[in-house]
């Protein structure tokens, strides 16, 4: 067995501990009709419109949510997802930015239906982004638990805003 073992997938860095949920709506589909196949395909465009790989994204619910349009009910589902592993809430909230900005603007809707999510009629932001302390980023390495010791290394310098 000359062959070497796969390369294991690079971990998370450590610090990556924020993350941001959105509810985006999708009419036209229905909980049953947004599968799996559907689904890996709305990963794989917000991942990209985020500028993140595709594994930092999860669609964690999706809810039949019908809409009125005038005298029609249409049928649309709820999409709640989860962007993970930033390391830095402002980094969290530059994706949120562009995510929210391809959802109203329409970038959003224009890939999911190039990638082939025909029956696509409107997106929009059910919920905006709320950022928050990822509960399932990796475990905090052993330094970063005795932060507020004297002990401990010199805390390193936060970017400034600009």
């Amino acid at each position: 067995s000359g062959h070497p073992p796969p390369p294991t997938p690079a971990a998370h860095p450590t610090g990556s501990a924020y993350s941001f949920q959105m509810v985006i709506g999708l009419h036209g589909y229905s909980t049953s009709a947004f599968d799996g196949a559907a689904q890996g395909v709305f990963v794989a465009v917000v991942a990209a419109l985020c500028a993140v790989e595709a594994d930092h994204v999860e669609v964690i619910a999706v809810i039949e949510d019908p809409v009125w349009r005038g005298t029609l009910l249409l049928t649309a589902v709820s999409v709640h997802c989860v962007v993970s592993y930033f390391e830095d809430p402002s980094d969290a909230a530059v994706s949120a930015n562009a995510l929210d900005a391809a959802v109203v603007g329409g970038d959003l809707r224009t890939q999911l239906l190039m990638k082939g999510l025909a029956q696509l009629m409107s997106v929009t932001l059910v919920a905006a982004a709320s950022i928050h302390a990822s509960p399932h980023s990796s475990p905090p390495n052993p330094d970063s638990l005795q932060q507020n010791s004297p002990q401990s290394s010199p805390p390193r310098p936060r970017p400034q805003p600009s």
